[in-house]
């Protein structure tokens, strides 16, 4: 296989992502009048955050999964997973979180107007919880656990790679492994305050956990997107074989299952219970234009790449498991929407705002992910001692 052309992978993330800084800041102007004042464009905003942020957590937890498990598929992409969850990005997403935090507090979440509280008893009920000290409080605390977790893997990854030493291996399995059922106990409150705290009178169990295996799965597809556009460069066309490829898709079908039973199984408990204050949550989602968005996800998000994925010759052939993982990607994205969105526009339209601040975030974020890569070797070039390579069969 002709390896001569090197990858430049770092700097067509970082070209695509001041193209999409340029496209949204145009779309941005564009749409800011019709956003509707300033709650409307902390709206648009909100919805760009919370899908940049869901993507940058999702590779957190991504890094731990690996350091934990040392499966031989997380070699190849560490350090595409690596720049797109590592202290940097963590660091960037802590940036973008500020205006949410201290510009359009009141704007998104009502338990924070002192007036709306005033006059709602169940808002006082949830007080203790709801507030601005401890909400601002946990999502430093949540920013500060991933970004030195981050580091101290990355560092320790490093140190592996000059001196071979198994030491480091093992510290990162020692701190990944209670780190992951941390990651997943952090993620699970902070979405719960970021996201469904703006409808303060619903709630669910299952909120939290969606969002955060929803980020996992997008950033596994991201994580594949790229690999599989660099399978001809060097140095990934030296480590591009069908094993490698056949487990990422099939941790991609995983995903996707796992992605539709946490979401059919918040559906499913909502419309069992029947209750008065559980369902107005789907009753916005399935009228005035949303229950269109919801009734294509279904076949759009879960029959299309799942049935796709079924196929042994998608997960072997990069071409064709790369755009299953694309279409996984803008596939999440339009989900983001369709959960974040109808809690504050009843009516499904399209708003220029929207596209605009996501793709300005988007755009600033693959910069950095360019940058961070182009830090360091794009392959860990250390498998597991004793690791085989074994063939793929067509059963598999």
């Amino acid at each position: 296989m002709n390896e001569t052309t090197p990858s430049r992978i770092d700097r067509v993330m970082m070209i695509a992502g001041a193209i999409a800084v340029c496209a949204g800041f145009v779309l941005s102007l564009i749409g800011i009048p019709m956003a509707g004042g300033a709650k409307g464009l902390a709206q648009s905003y909100f919805f760009a955050f919370a899908s940049v942020a869901t993507l940058t957590i999702g590779f957190f937890g991504l890094t731990l999964l690996h350091h934990t498990t040392r499966a031989r598929w997380g070699f190849p992409v560490l350090r595409i997973v690596e720049a797109g969850g590592g202290w940097r990005q963590i660091l960037f997403v802590a940036l973008a979180w500020i205006p949410v935090a201290f510009v359009w507090r009141e704007a998104l979440y009502p338990w924070s107007n002192p007036e709306v509280v005033a006059s709602d008893p169940i808002l006082q009920f949830k007080a203790p919880y709801l507030n601005d000290a401890r909400w601002i409080g946990f999502s430093l605390f949540a920013f500060a656990f991933m970004a030195w977790m981050s580091y101290r893997n990355s560092l320790w990854q490093r140190k592996e790679d000059e001196t071979g030493d198994k030491k480091w291996r093992d510290l990162r399995t020692n701190w990944s492994s209670p780190g992951l059922v941390a990651f997943f106990l952090i993620g699970n409150f902070l979405y719960t305050d970021w996201v469904m705290s703006q409808d303060p009178h619903w709630s669910s169990t299952m909120y939290g956990i969606l969002f955060v295996v929803g980020g996992m799965l997008a950033a596994l597809a991201l994580t594949t997107l790229v690999f599989c556009s660099q399978t001809k460069k060097a140095p990934f066309a030296r480590v591009t074989e069908p094993w490698l490829t056949n487990d990422l898709g099939n941790m991609l079908l995983t995903g996707t299952m796992i992605w539709a039973y946490f979401a059919f199984s918040q559906y499913l408990i909502i419309w069992s219970g029947h209750l008065p204050e559980y369902i107005p949550y789907w009753l916005r989602r399935s009228n005035n234009g949303w229950h269109w968005l919801g009734n294509t996800l279904i076949v759009t998000q879960f029959f299309i790449p799942f049935l796709l994925l079924l196929i042994p010759k998608v997960k072997r052939v990069p071409a064709l498991l790369g755009t299953v993982a694309g279409w996984i990607l803008l596939m999440r994205f339009l989900d983001f929407q369709y959960i974040v969105v109808p809690t504050y526009r009843e009516q499904m339209a399209f708003q220029p705002l929207d596209l605009g601040l996501l793709m300005l975030l988007l755009g600033l974020w693959a910069i950095n992910f360019g940058n961070s890569l182009g830090q360091s070797a794009l392959i860990v070039d250390r498998l597991p001692k004793g690791h085989v390579q074994e063939p793929v069969t067509d059963h598999a």
